[in-house]
């Protein structure tokens, strides 16, 4: 090896080495920095839920003692004990119903006797049971208090119930109680602020056996999880049910997923709250400083071997210069004189670097502009066909497609409120007439003047109109109830009526006309949106076969929705058919 080689490798070895040290100490403290202001912050979160979570408590608590201090409440509760009085009974249910009535978050309200039996109730489901071994009642009648209770309706999702005692004159006659939505606690937990795109906050119980009831709102699992409390994405929950107070740099959550976690608990509900993140996503911008660090690394090797090289040569030319004069002298030309000149040529190098260098940010940012412009052409394309999927080509109405998804939705939306939700069947009459005398271009023309008539009236941002086949629409009214939707359906018979539309048939039948269909109902969770379908296509044909031209429509809320063979009756009626329907065969 040759001293130029060795010179070289010296100066690559001191360059590299150097850097890559500096680099990984660096980026090792910023790793370990990250961490701890995520888990700084996911501390301030945690601080700030428990707060959160004690306001919830305590306001809930003055609700229940509002209810508590009405002096009529208990000398009709001691009443109804002592005589069993309806009287004293019927005052009971009217205090607290009244009471239910005007408390926003309460869902429920019953009374416990001393034995621990339910007495009383607003709500069915504890009508006859017993707390005589729950800390509702036993609790309850020491102080305020709170405690979890399991829904009976889901095991797995607890409710939240305040219990105090019910006293008169000194004696303890019983413990009132209270159920409260979740909801407000739920916005709590559900509000991700500052938390990105992982966190979650996180509450538990344990359910008195070897696992653990993962029961708040669950940002990547859609319903409570019980979790082995022995597993290691129990960890950080476990130490919270545990009392303890305790940051995780690196734990596993109920994905297995690795996260950074900080665990409190609350004693009075002897719930485990955690608050984490992802660890992916907490060092992110140390994933990013990483990809920069090799990005250093490549350029400081060019840089080293152009600076080794540069100075191996210059180092090494003066000795070579010597040795060649030494050969020549030795070869017998004594007078052979050694000049050695340093002809320096870094500049050239440099300014043929930024030559480069400027041309290579003139192509990117020339194939820059070239990507945006086709992204923008791409979105555009997309948003295009986006709402030809969703639109009638023809009436620039919602398709049928548009309209079974925005009816699932909306049916989902109006069970969770309890609010009504209409639907209207529009047919347009003798349109075959129409299409086999007057061609079907002008019935084309006459459906774009129906869905225009159909547009002016229905103008709510909610109200979803959809052509929902060849001459029939549909309309759906969220929020909406039965006689606003058959005024509405009223409105758009006669605003058809008045379109003046020949349809090429002999007077009094010569103009275009309309038959509705209305119906409405609250839906529930067993019911199905096409039951509401079915009852407004029960009704349109009730309006074709009472004439045409008319708005037929019953609401659902009282009558409940009917079987089958109202529509059979109906078809029969409309077309003189006997259709077999179910098990019935022609």
């Amino acid at each position: 090896m040759n001293i130029k080689t060795k010179i070289l490798l010296i100066l690559l070895t001191m360059a590299l080495s150097s850097h890559l040290i500096i680099s990984t100490i660096y980026f090792l403290y910023s790793q370990n920095s990250v961490t701890k202001q995520a888990l700084n912050h996911l501390e301030s979160v945690a601080n700030i839920q428990y707060q959160r979570l004690g306001a919830f408590i305590e306001s809930n608590k003055e609700s229940l003692s509002l209810i508590q201090s009405r002096t009529q409440l208990r000398r009709s509760l001691l009443e109804y004990q002592n005589s069993g009085s309806s009287k004293a009974f019927d005052m009971i249910d009217k205090i607290l119903s009244d009471a239910l009535l005007h408390a926003k978050t309460v869902s429920g309200i019953f009374i416990i006797d001393m034995s621990g039996q339910t007495m009383y109730s607003t709500s069915a489901r504890y009508n006859g049971r017993n707390f005589s071994s729950h800390p509702v009642f036993q609790k309850g009648q020491r102080e305020a208090t709170s405690s979890l209770l399991l829904n009976h309706s889901d095991k797995l999702q607890p409710v939240i119930v305040f219990s105090c005692p019910l006293t008169l004159k000194g004696k303890k006659i019983g413990v009132v109680a209270m159920e409260v939505h979740m909801n407000d606690l739920n916005s709590y937990l559900t509000d991700y602020t500052g938390m990105g795109r992982s966190g979650e906050v996180l509450l538990a119980t344990d359910n008195h056996s070897s696992e653990m009831l993962l029961f708040s709102p669950l940002r990547f699992a859609k319903s409570p999880l019980l979790i082995p409390r022995f597993s290691e994405s129990a960890i950080p929950m476990k130490n919270a049910l545990d009392r303890g107070e305790k940051v995780f740099s690196d734990a596993l959550d109920y994905r297995n997923v690795p996260v950074v976690a900080v665990s409190r608990y609350f004693e009075e509900l002897n719930l485990g709250m955690v608050v984490k993140m992802d660890r992916e996503e907490v060092l992110s911008t140390n994933s990013d400083l990483k990809s920069l660090f090799w990005g250093l690394m490549l350029v400081v090797i060019v840089v080293a071997v152009t600076l080794s090289i540069w100075l191996a040569n210059r180092i090494t030319r003066p000795v070579l210069k010597l040795t060649m004069a030494a050969q020549r002298m030795s070869s017998g030309r004594e007078r052979h004189t050694v000049c050695v000149n340093s002809n320096d040529e870094l500049d050239n190098l440099a300014r043929a670097l930024n030559d480069m260098a400027e041309k290579l940010v003139g192509s990117k940012l020339r194939l820059q502009q070239k990507v945006k412009a086709k992204t923008r052409e791409l979105q555009l394309a997309n948003k295009m066909l986006e709402r030809m999927s969703k639109t009638d080509a023809l009436t620039d109405l919602s398709n049928r497609r548009y309209f079974e998804e925005r009816m699932t939705l909306e049916w989902s939306r109006c069970s969770r409120s309890q609010s009504s939700i209409s639907l209207i069947m529009i047919d347009v009459d003798h349109f075959k007439w129409v299409n086999d005398n007057k061609g079907h271009l002008f019935g084309d023309e006459c459906l774009k003047s129906i869905a225009k008539v159909l547009k002016r009236t229905f103008q709510r941002s909610e109200d979803i109109v959809s052509r929902y086949g060849g001459e029939e629409f549909a309309v759906i009214l969220p929020h909406s109830t039965h006689e606003q939707a058959l005024r509405l359906g009223e409105i758009v018979r006669k605003q058809v009526e008045e379109l003046a539309i020949d349809n090429g048939s002999a007077p009094p039948l010569s103009r275009v006309t309309a038959s509705v269909g209305v119906a409405t109902c609250v839906p529930c969770f067993q019911q199905k949106p096409s039951q509401l379908v079915f009852e407004a296509d029960k009704a349109l044909y009730q309006a074709k076969a009472s004439g045409r031209n008319s708005v037929n429509g019953k609401n659902q809320d009282s009558e409940g929705l009917d079987t089958t063979n109202d529509l059979r009756e109906a078809v029969r009626k409309y077309c003189g058919l006997s259709l077999p329907l179910n098990n019935e065969t022609e």
